[in-house]
């Protein structure tokens, strides 16, 4: 399936079934502040135990 079928798919789904695509809108909002949230802390870590502080 290539990129363009993808979104229009993507597309009509979200033009005929609204509350799906909220739904899947809500975790996937959610995915990107867990990961992001994860980089952060780690780098956080990294940047802190390259100092010598831990």
């Amino acid at each position: 399936m290539n990129m363009q079928s993808w979104l229009l798919n993507a597309v009509e789904k979200m033009a005929y079934h609204p509350e799906e695509m909220k739904a899947i809108g809500l975790h996937f909002v959610m995915l990107i502040l867990i990961v992001g949230l994860t980089l952060e802390v780690s780098i956080s870590l990294y940047l802190h135990s390259r100092k010598g502080g831990v």
